[in-house]
């Protein structure tokens, strides 16, 4: 049986998993757009198709062991966070005019992505850890809150993008005054 932390992670990242998968492979289009999101930071162009189809495979496996409750989705996830966080921080770094697809939106990478994936990390880190502890009494009880804040959490997380231009929206910036070229 789940404790309290990791029933909570466990949810967000069975939400965010549900739709970034969704988001990426609901059509051929919707891949498309995913597989030349990945283009300017993949430099082999023969790997685009692969990359992009790892990394939908990947958040599958992790959505199906996070649904059977097992600890690997928690460390899967955590795996693909980081890599995928590396990804963002590349892209940033190098003002790679580069657009999250994550829930299917197409929006410019922004640095708040990074805040997000660490909010991600942490989450499937700590259910990860969670899943080792000591389960306290009563667990059965609080089950439902538990789901509730962590559907609540998740898809908060899916509108990230719109959270953050509600909380910073001098952040938004022209590509012109980025410093990007219009894609």
């Amino acid at each position: 049986m789940a404790i309290h932390g990791e029933l909570v992670a466990r949810t967000i990242l069975i939400i965010v998993f549900v739709f970034a998968v969704f988001g990426k492979a609901r059509s051929y289009d919707a891949f498309v757009g995913f597989t030349q999101s990945l283009a300017p930071l993949v430099k082999r162009k023969n790997m685009i198709v692969p990359v992009a189809s790892l990394v939908v495979a990947a958040e599958i496996a992790a959505l199906v062991l996070l649904l059977r409750g097992r600890w690997q989705g928690h460390l899967l996830a955590a795996a693909l966070l980081v890599v995928l966080t590396c990804g963002v921080a590349a892209s940033l770094h190098r003002n790679l005019p580069m657009t999250c697809r994550c829930f299917g939106k197409n929006g410019e990478l922004r640095w708040h992505h990074l805040v997000r994936n660490g909010v991600l990390l942490i989450a499937a880190v700590s259910g990860c850890f969670a899943r080792f502890a000591a389960q306290p009494e009563g667990i059965g009880q609080a089950a439902g809150l538990d789901v509730a804040a962590g559907l609540v959490i998740g898809l908060a997380i899916t509108r990230w993008d719109e959270l953050a231009f509600l909380i910073a929206p001098s952040s938004r910036r022209t590509p012109a005054a980025s410093g990007r070229r219009p894609t």
